[in-house]
């Protein structure tokens, strides 16, 4: 994501592509679910791209939505999850673990990818 080099039009297209690239992302693992391991994938480039946007906007409903944006922090989820498995069965405390996980980090997915489809659609009206 380094754009020290790039003209406005470099790095509007690349901005363009990111923001394509993780609301892709965002409806792959809203629509199939995702394992934990996708998850922390999707964290960690959405933590990268907040960066990179808030670094190479001057669009004050950009920065905005970029606040709006939730950090997805599986170390925090694991963390309020482990009551799970002090409520029953080792088995179950780690199955429903993990499902309160997943669950927790998928409504931040949803609210991510309103929010990078809302500085898309921001941004395409910006540059036209």
């Amino acid at each position: 994501m380094n754009a020290t080099h790039m003209t406005t039009e470099e790095t509007q297209r690349n901005i363009a592509r990111q923001l394509n690239d993780i609301i892709s992302q965002s409806e792959r693992i809203i629509s199939s679910r995702a394992d934990i391991e996708s998850l922390e994938s999707f964290s960690k480039y959405s933590a990268e791209l907040k960066a990179f946007l808030r670094d190479h906007s001057t669009n004050e409903m950009v920065v905005e939505r970029l606040d709006s944006i939730p950090l997805i922090d599986m170390k925090s989820y694991y963390r309020t999850s482990m009551f799970a498995i002090l409520g029953g069965w080792i088995g179950v405390g780690v199955y429903l673990r993990k499902q309160m996980i997943i669950a927790r980090a998928m409504n931040d997915v949803r609210a991510a990818q309103a929010g990078y489809s809302s500085i898309q659609f921001l941004l395409k009206n910006e540059w036209q």
